[in-house]
């Protein structure tokens, strides 16, 4: 059927060791930086909550992993909001169903 309780490994449960070097060549840390770049320019505005939650995650692990810089790439060349029209000056939406 399954196993037993007995059979089954404990559990380690000391916690994970933090990398203690947080020198600005560290790659999460240059990563960090690029956000913060990101985050004070006005054509980001609409992916704000996105990357704020990348950095925090970043900075608390202190690691990036591909997804990540997959995301903050695709927000870096995604569209950008024109404040001035409210719309996407880069991007086109054609609709669904439209002939």
């Amino acid at each position: 059927m399954g196993k037993q309780l007995n059979d089954l490994k404990a559990l380690d449960d000391t916690p994970i060791e933090q990398p203690s070097d947080d020198s600005p060549q560290q790659p999460w840390y240059q990563f960090v930086g690029e956000i913060d770049t990101l985050l004070a320019d006005d054509n980001y505005l609409w992916a704000y909550d996105t990357l704020c939650g990348i950095k925090e995650t970043v900075e608390h692990f202190r690691r990036v992993s591909d997804g990540q810089r997959g995301a903050v790439d695709n927000i870096r060349h995604g569209s950008r909001w024109d404040a001035g029209t409210g719309a996407a000056s880069r991007r086109r939406y054609e609709g669904w169903g439209r002939r």
